[in-house]
């Protein structure tokens, strides 16, 4: 059983986005995890193809998946649900 508060909504709902391109397999996971987390959370989920934008391809590369909360890239390649709700919540901390 999860002991741990879910993070609690601001004044505007987070968002969550997952840069990610076609065939990714470290991709697919962290998808799954953030739509599993949605309902619960209450985030909005973008989810973009690094390979649509020349902008992003240059400043993303082959660094894939990319997360960012509200904006700022969440550090790592893979994360946990503990590693998403601490993310959250710093994002909450910060202005």
């Amino acid at each position: 059983m999860n002991t741990q508060p879910s993070p609690q909504p601001r004044s505007h709902a987070h968002t969550l986005t997952i840069y990610t391109r076609q065939g990714c397999c470290l991709c697919k996971p962290v998808i799954a995890l953030a739509r599993r987390l949605q309902p619960e959370w209450g985030f909005e989920l973008k989810i973009l193809d690094v390979d649509d934008n020349l902008e992003t391809r240059v400043a993303f590369g082959e660094r894939i998946p990319v997360l960012l909360i509200d904006g700022q890239e969440v550090p790592g390649e893979q994360w946990t649900p503990a590693d998403l709700r601490q993310a959250i919540l710093h994002s909450q901390s910060t202005p």
